[in-house]
């Protein structure tokens, strides 16, 4: 099982990260699909897409057992995997490309 760490530190990290690709950046309030379930909170969600609002990162989920469209607002304490937020990336930029 991997460690989940608290995503503060990492802001300033993953913001340079996405805005190193411009195309990227612009590309990020598009909802893509991924296959790649994570439990965010309680609830079991798929990651739908990601925005970037200046400095925050949003994470759009759908609850797998609603279908309800969740936003998670990823400057606060919330605990989520690192490498997870990496492979978001790395799937968009898959996308844009």
């Amino acid at each position: 099982m991997m460690n989940t760490i608290t995503l503060r530190p990492h802001i300033e990290q993953l913001r340079q990260l996405m805005l190193a690709d411009i195309t990227l950046s612009l590309a990020l309030r598009a909802e893509i699909e991924f296959e790649h379930e994570k439990k965010l909170g309680s609830a079991r969600e798929l990651i739908t897409g990601v925005l970037m609002q200046g400095d925050e990162f949003i994470v759009i989920t759908k609850d797998l057992a609603t279908g309800e469209g969740l936003y998670h607002d990823l400057d606060d304490e919330r605990s989520i995997l690192l490498e997870d937020l990496l492979w978001i990336h790395e799937q968009l930029h898959l996308q844009v490309a």
